[in-house]
């Protein structure tokens, strides 16, 4: 959250500070060889308005490096944490494919 707030302020953003609460963690969302993905939901605020995300963490191996992939959507019922589950890890497949 700080570092968000501070690459906000370095951008000039007219912004208001963000910030991320109540973190619910939904466990591993795919796992294959060189790649797994976990999701979380959590509320963000900016400006004085709250929405809840849905968010998806990948870490793939591709040519001896970790990469980390993060995908995000408005949490608006169960097809929300879907929709980040198989968007990251068709990128992820994406990714490991282009770096064989």
């Amino acid at each position: 959250m700080e570092e968000i707030n501070r690459k906000l302020k370095t951008l000039n953003s007219s912004s208001a500070e963000l910030t991320l609460d109540k973190p619910v963690q939904l466990g591993t969302l795919f796992s294959k060889q060189d790649a797994r993905g976990y999701g979380m939901l959590m509320s963000v605020s900016m400006n004085g308005q709250s929405k809840k995300v849905a968010m998806a963490m990948a870490v793939l191996r591709a040519q001896s490096r970790m990469l980390f992939l993060y995908t995000y959507t408005e949490f608006k019922d169960e097809s929300s944490v879907q929709w980040v589950r198989t968007t990251s890890e068709h990128w992820a497949d994406s990714i490991l494919q282009g770096n064989k």
